[in-house]
């Protein structure tokens, strides 16, 4: 399992990808061993745990690539307001 997990990893300059993957790869082999020894409770419930996960992932990386904008400010028509000041003078 180690060499599969490893053959799928690569370094590219200063970023790693594939790490996820094999992770991946040896919670399935465990969750094999697990279904293997017949503990089904467990292998469900370390299978939901590793889907949910892998989903909150997904859902983390799309929230920290979201760049909040502060709303647009209505703009004023042109000389509507020009040379008087603010609404509160008058």
């Amino acid at each position: 399992m180690g060499f599969i997990g490893a053959g799928v990893m690569f370094q590219r300059g200063d970023s790693v990808r594939g790490v996820t993957t094999a992770s991946t790869i040896w919670l399935v082999a465990g969750i094999g061993l697990l279904v293997d020894y017949e503990l089904w409770l467990t292998a469900i419930l370390t299978t939901l745990t590793i889907l949910l996960l892998l989903e909150l992932a997904a859902v983390s990386n799309m929230v920290s690539q979201h760049r909040w904008r502060p709303p647009a400010r209505p703009c004023s028509r042109a000389g509507e307001n020009a040379g008087r000041g603010s609404n509160e003078e008058r």
